[in-house]
């Protein structure tokens, strides 16, 4: 699986931004450490929208070997 750990969180009125760092081991035995955002609309306490961007150039290399 994979660790994620909060780095930052930005909220104002119904969006909230989110700062991620994750951290797991491929089954190749490669590090996977990648960074995320992640948007979020959120309204009467139900999450209406997220959106989550990421390298995914580092992705593609580690999860796809490319």
């Amino acid at each position: 699986g994979i660790s994620f750990n909060i780095t930052g969180i930005t909220a104002e009125n119904e969006r909230d931004a989110v700062e991620v760092s994750g951290e797991a081991i491929h089954s190749s035995g490669e590090a996977y450490n990648n960074q995320y955002h992640f948007l979020l609309t959120i309204k009467n306490g139900k999450i209406l929208e997220l959106k989550e961007y990421m390298d995914t150039q580092l992705a593609a290399k580690i999860l796809l070997g490319e």
